[in-house]
């Protein structure tokens, strides 16, 4: 599981009340976690992973794309109301953060998960070319046992 400064400043203060140090004397502060954390050869990692790149003549497609959709418009006289954009995008169950603090210098970051990263539904987002956002339709999930 990733781990954060607040995770760290949590996990402190309940050693401290282990020991029966008194809340007035250690507070775990930011500046506390900081500390100890250059005291340690910690710092915020991002985990490792390959990005997916654009291609080289994206910036040309896109152009020509808008230029084609342009000149139709103009050909055909189509209100800006009855122009749409729809895209799908999925939201996952679990999603993990991409920061966790682990040791300065290390090549490779590992962050364990409760393994439903992948598990998801697909959201679809649509919208008119005249900025109206369109509505999400009303349904009841069916039960299919």
């Amino acid at each position: 599981m990733p781990i954060t400064r607040a995770v760290i400043q949590l996990k402190a203060l309940e050693i401290a009340k282990d020991l029966n140090i008194p809340p007035t004397e250690f507070k775990a502060s930011f500046g506390w976690c900081r500390r100890m954390m250059r005291r340690n050869g910690l710092s915020l990692r991002r985990r490792t992973s390959l990005a997916q790149r654009l291609p080289s003549d994206f910036r040309e497609k896109l152009l020509s794309y808008q230029r084609y959709v342009i000149e139709l418009r103009k050909k055909q006289s189509y209100p800006l109301d009855q122009m749409g954009n729809a895209d799908q995008t999925p939201v996952f169950f679990d999603m993990p953060t991409s920061v966790t603090v682990h040791k300065k210098g290390d090549k490779s970051v590992i962050v364990r998960s409760t393994g439903n990263e992948k598990s998801r539904v697909t959201l679809m987002l649509a919208c008119l070319a005249d900025g109206t956002k369109l509505p999400v339709p009303d349904f009841e999930m069916q039960d299919r046992t």
